[in-house]
């Protein structure tokens, strides 16, 4: 799943290339989350808004959503769109491509400069207070937003089967490429996961 995501990535990266610079210039995927938090009244980027509101209504109830692959053409097709305006209107026909939807979903997280969640050293992965703190705000609102989001799915678990393990192992990736040690990393990761998604003392009181 993870090569795949790689690339997926690469591929997509590949064809916006071609595109023409205009459409260059309003790009959403692979830039700052500041830059794409213009204006006073908006703190999560517009396609997170998007694409979460569309899983929420169609697809809390779909077994293995988040895990099972989309196609790879449609992810990027996707992609282009979401560059062009991360307002794309996700109706209710695009249900079919549901997996293609979580797929881009996932690639927009990895592409965020240095990831949502910052390196930092494998010994202090674990301390999950030290990481949040460590967050510039717009990544912890929107690392927040994203954790309320799949707190939706858990509810749903003995249905769509993705308890927080699986969410863990689906999301780490896409919240984090720096940490080399895979092995440590996938077994922190669960953890990890699993406390972010279910204690809501270890967030900053509002």
């Amino acid at each position: 799943m993870f090569l795949c995501m790689v690339l997926i990535s690469l591929n997509c990266n590949s064809a916006l290339l071609k595109q023409k610079n205009d459409v260059e210039d309003t790009r959403t995927f692979g830039v700052p989350l500041s830059c794409l938090l213009n204006l006073p009244s908006v703190n999560i980027p517009r396609i997170v808004t998007n694409i979460c509101e569309f899983l929420l209504k169609y697809g809390l109830c779909v077994e293995g959503i988040f895990r099972v692959n989309g196609s790879a053409k449609k992810i990027c097709s996707l992609k282009s769109l979401f560059d062009v305006s991360p307002d794309f209107n996700l109706t209710n026909s695009y249900v079919h491509d549901i997996h293609a939807i979580c797929g881009v979903f996932k690639l927009f997280l990895r592409e965020i400069p240095d990831g949502l969640v910052p390196a930092l050293p494998t010994k202090s992965v674990i301390k999950v207070l030290m990481i949040l703190d460590t967050l510039a705000e717009e990544n912890y609102i929107l690392l927040k937003y994203i954790c309320s989001f799949l707190r939706k799915f858990l509810a749903h678990e003995s249905v769509n089967k993705m308890p927080a393990s699986n969410l863990g192992i689906v999301f780490g990736p896409s919240l984090n490429l720096s940490l080399i040690n895979l092995i440590i990393y996938s077994l922190v990761n669960l953890w990890f996961a699993h406390k972010i998604l279910t204690d809501n003392e270890i967030w900053r009181l509002e």
